[in-house]
């Protein structure tokens, strides 16, 4: 049977010298199995904003081999079951007046792209640069979060879907949010239970669709799970890999706007 220590701490965060900003209290959560920290939470879900305005946010280890810690919030969202900003594939603000080709930062059209791209029919006057993940400069994880996250490559999100470590449940009201999308758990369950408790390790995906011009694309669910990765399909430049539902995965045209959930690679992150 599993042995869990539920570790809770109230620390209090003062500024020093700046004497104008008050003085805040945060409950810090932290669920070990013997010595292997398995999640990490803070109260609330994200502290906006402490000394210098640093943002604090969270992460879960779901035990993947390749020890990737996910991020319990997307890009811009402010709780677990928000979906936050919808980002251009290479584009780093969600404040997009239109995701079409007219607004994307590397190209106007998909035979005229000016970076990330593998083909010279497809790049503007046969530009190549053979580049097929994101760098940080375009990476709207590290752009907006800073440089221990980072939008996960395809094979990240292709682990996220082996069930021989996690178990994945699509549903359409998460913890009666009235927010549908799929849970990722760890796959720990208890011998005999028949179901995953709430406080069982887990990251909710919320399901948003994405962005296409100005309209937002839903399937007939109305909880469409798309999220971006950092891999670009290299057989079509115009197009980038993506999380798709429950369970596949695809290729979606890279001016659309899709959410990003970041993973987290700070040099802190194995305790």
């Amino acid at each position: 049977m599993r042995k869990l220590t539920i570790l809770f701490a109230l620390l209090t965060l003062s500024v020093g010298l700046w004497a104008e900003i008050p003085t805040r209290n945060v409950a810090i959560v932290e669920i070990y199995n013997g010595d292997q920290l398995l999640y990490r939470a803070f109260e609330p879900t994200s502290v906006k904003y402490l000394q210098e305005q640093v943002p604090i946010y969270e992460y879960v280890d779901l035990g993947l081999p390749s020890g990737t810690l996910w991020a319990t919030t997307n890009i811009g969202a402010d709780s677990v079951h928000q979906v936050g900003g919808y980002f251009m594939w290479g584009g780093i603000t969600s404040d997009v007046e239109s995701y079409d080709w007219a607004h994307y930062p590397y190209g106007e059209s998909e035979w005229t792209l000016t970076k990330y791209c593998t083909q010279n029919t497809r790049g503007k006057d046969g530009f190549v640069d053979s580049i097929t993940v994101l760098l940080p400069e375009d990476d709207a994880a590290t752009q907006n979060r800073g440089p221990e996250w980072r939008t996960p490559t395809i094979e990240e999100w292709q682990e996220l879907n082996n069930t021989d470590y996690i178990v994945q449940e699509a549903v359409t009201d998460y913890r009666g949010t009235g927010v549908g999308g799929v849970i990722v758990y760890k796959k720990t369950k208890e011998e005999g239970a028949t179901y995953y408790p709430a406080m069982d390790v887990h990251i909710f995906l919320p399901g948003g669709g994405y962005y296409k011009g100005t309209q937002i694309e839903y399937n007939s669910s109305n909880y469409n799970v798309e999220y971006w990765s950092s891999t670009l399909n290299a057989g079509s430049c115009s197009l980038a890999l993506d999380k798709k539902g429950d369970s596949g995965y695809g290729a979606g045209s890279r001016r659309y706007g899709k959410p990003v959930r970041p993973v987290y690679v700070g040099t802190g992150n194995k305790e």
